[in-house]
């Protein structure tokens, strides 16, 4: 586990390492918001989570993001439990039509996008007294609003998953902790080109 956890930290920041001339010509944004999670026996449906990216945007299709989950009382509310999850993640979005001139007079660009990443899931249990740190996936979809210079809207639907070692200790497979997560939040658009 200690050797995939290696091999997938080190794709990932060489991915990091290929997109950090996109990242440094994009606009950047920090996207706090609220979301609720679903779709799995093991969590009381619809409780509300915590979220906040922060990522970057080019003109093109890719760009980057950091995103960052926490469910309180995720698993119910008998006791102190929650979830937690941390991941870097691919962007490829819709170009932004306002590098083209014949858009520039609109003023807010509305950019769909598909994100894929992985990064650490944290479930803490009080009963049974458990906690348990996976390497995890997520992957996802959202529309991003993000007028010329001001505040805008993030809207944005991911399914996490966690890996495990399997019987043997030979390789590694999903494991039986996933759910969804629906999430709506403010966009901060800072830097980049205009």
């Amino acid at each position: 586990m200690a050797r995939l956890r290696g091999m997938l930290v080190a794709v990932f920041v060489g991915c990091l390492g290929c997109l950090w001339p996109v990242a440094a010509h994009a606009d950047g944004f920090i996207s706090p918001g609220f979301g609720a999670a679903f779709g799995t026996p093991s969590a009381a449906s619809g409780r509300p989570t915590f979220v906040l990216d922060v990522g970057w945007l080019s003109r093109e299709p890719v760009g980057v993001d950091l995103d960052a989950t926490f469910g309180p009382n995720f698993f119910g509310t008998g006791g102190h439990n929650s979830v937690a999850t941390f991941t870097g993640n691919i962007i490829v979005a819709a170009s932004d039509p306002d590098r083209y001139r014949r858009f520039r007079r609109f003023r807010t660009v509305a950019r769909p996008y598909f994100t894929v990443g992985v990064g650490v899931m944290r479930e803490n249990l009080a009963s049974p007294a458990a906690s348990a740190r996976d390497l995890g996936a997520d992957l996802g979809f959202g529309i991003i609003f993000i007028p010329r210079h001001q505040i805008g809207l993030r809207a944005d639907v991911r399914y996490f998953r966690n890996f495990v070692s399997q019987s043997n200790g030979s390789s590694v497979g999903f494991g039986p902790f996933h759910f969804w997560r629906a999430s709506l939040g403010f966009a901060f658009r800072f830097g980049g080109r205009r």
